[in-house]
């Protein structure tokens, strides 16, 4: 019961800090957000500090995506490992951001991996997107099947999405490939 107790005013103490934080991210001054001001704490103090509450583990989040758009990418990278992530649209994007990491370091396969994983992870409307990019990736690979199967995902399940529009393009792309 105590440390429930101590963990819930922990969770208030961090969203009281978050504040400030979001703030400067939600401006695009990632590096403020990341690291404070002389007034509030930033984004890595906050999740180094209070990483084991809920708000903690959200300032994780938002801290591997501002290093992310800093292109500190093996922060970034780190921060993603620590999110502890749900099956909802934060973790999906943790994921997603993790993939688009590896996808720009040239890992093409652990991108797909992670892109089909988010997009499994929620079903939301960013799902065919993610389908999207782990199709890409697969194409890189020179995994045409698992490409493929990544298309028919799409229109399967997202067939009035902006990502179905093209997949005669990208199917017709995959026939030229094989």
């Amino acid at each position: 019961f105590a440390y429930a107790a101590w963990r819930g005013s922990q969770d208030q103490e961090a969203a009281k800090l978050l504040g400030s934080a979001l703030t400067a991210y939600e401006a695009g001054e990632y590096a403020e957000a990341i690291e404070g001001t002389l007034e509030e704490p930033g984004l890595l103090a906050i999740a180094e500090d209070y990483g084991a509450t809920p708000t903690g583990n959200l300032a994780t989040f938002y801290a591997a995506d501002a290093l992310m758009q800093l292109e500190r990418y093996d922060e970034a990278l780190d921060y993603f490992g620590r999110f502890d992530a749900d099956d909802d649209i934060i973790g999906a994007s943790a994921l997603a951001g993790e993939a688009a990491i590896y996808e720009q370091q040239g890992d093409t396969e652990q991108a797909a991996r992670l892109y089909r994983r988010a997009a499994e992870a929620y079903e939301g409307v960013s799902a065919p997107d993610y389908l999207l990019a782990a199709a890409r990736n697969y194409e890189a690979l020179g995994d045409l099947d698992a490409a493929a199967s990544a298309y028919d995902a799409i229109e399967t399940l997202y067939e009035d999405s902006p990502a179905a529009a093209n997949l005669g393009f990208y199917r017709a792309r995959l026939a030229a490939m094989r």
